[in-house]
């Protein structure tokens, strides 16, 4: 990790907009959720293969992983952006979830269903 630059040393940007078409072909956007870029190291591999793809907690893990890392939050429309970025692989990911009402045959809202999860990508950042 020394010899990785921190996070937000980089020239490059990141901008996504993050959101989910239900079944319906109804448009949910991540609005106000938290972004997170982390570089891919062998640690956060690991880390990422067992805690949110896994879903088991782990452990505080090594501290100097933490300049690798960094998050947002969507605005109103599920728009983000990461700026300072260093070239590298890193691991794009968020979780978003929202209810919806359930009705019975009568069109009576009966209770409410969640619907959603885990969204990531792998993505890479060329030059410096």
């Amino acid at each position: 990790y020394d010899t990785l630059p921190a996070i937000n040393t980089g020239q490059s940007s990141i901008k996504g907009e993050a959101f989910f078409v239900s079944s319906w072909a109804q448009v949910r956007k991540a609005v106000g959720t938290n972004v997170y870029l982390f570089r891919v190291t062998s640690y956060t591999k690991h880390w990422f293969d067992v805690s949110v793809l896994g879903n088991k907690n782990m452990t505080a893990g090594d501290d100097r992983q933490k300049k690798c890392n960094i998050y947002t939050t969507s605005n109103s429309e599920g728009k983000f952006e990461f700026n300072q970025v260093p070239h590298g692989n890193y691991y794009l990911f968020l979780w978003f979830y929202w209810d919806e009402p359930q009705y019975n045959v009568y069109g009576r809202i009966t209770g409410t269903k969640r619907f959603g999860g885990l969204l990531y990508k792998v993505i890479t950042v060329d030059g410096s």
